[in-house]
């Protein structure tokens, strides 16, 4: 009897622990620049996912934007958001729980062809007048624009 309450007792114990995870809509996924001292180049960029709060989900680093110009290009899968960074590499959000993962198949020599639901393309938004990075929603993309800087050569 002792063993089964123990048994019950720490089952109802993991089971709260477990964290809670809510879906993620294209407006949880962010795109921020992080500051580096003055005498390394470029901009740190991180990808982040956030909860309806506004509360950190996961985050991942990106590839850093030398003049200002890089650029990620978010998809729309079944059961993933997909970005694409400037230097070619794929991201998989998860969107029950917002978390990240990077393509562990990434070979900077190769194109992969695009997925098919394209959302828009993150961006700095030079008529806003700041540095910040946007989701600019376009209908279509070329694959040698989201492949300009790495992920293949032709």
């Amino acid at each position: 009897m002792k063993k089964v309450l123990v048994f019950i007792l720490l089952s109802l114990l993991l089971i709260g622990c477990k964290p809670p995870t809510e879906p993620i809509t294209e407006n949880s996924i962010k795109v921020f620049r992080e500051g580096k001292p003055f005498f390394m180049a470029g901009i740190s960029r991180r990808l982040v996912t956030v909860n309806h709060a506004g509360e950190i989900i996961d985050k991942v680093n990106l590839c850093d934007d030398i003049d200002s110009i890089a650029k990620s290009y978010l998809f729309d899968s079944k059961s993933n958001y997909i970005l694409i960074d400037c230097d070619g590499r794929w991201y998989y959000i998860d969107k029950n729980t917002g978390l990240i993962k990077k393509d562990r198949n990434y070979n900077a020599w190769i194109k992969k062809e695009l997925p098919p639901n394209y959302i828009g393309t993150f961006m700095i938004n030079r008529a806003k007048g700041n540095r910040d990075y946007y989701l600019i929603k376009e209908d279509s993309i070329n694959i040698n624009d989201v492949y300009e800087f790495g992920g293949g050569d032709e």
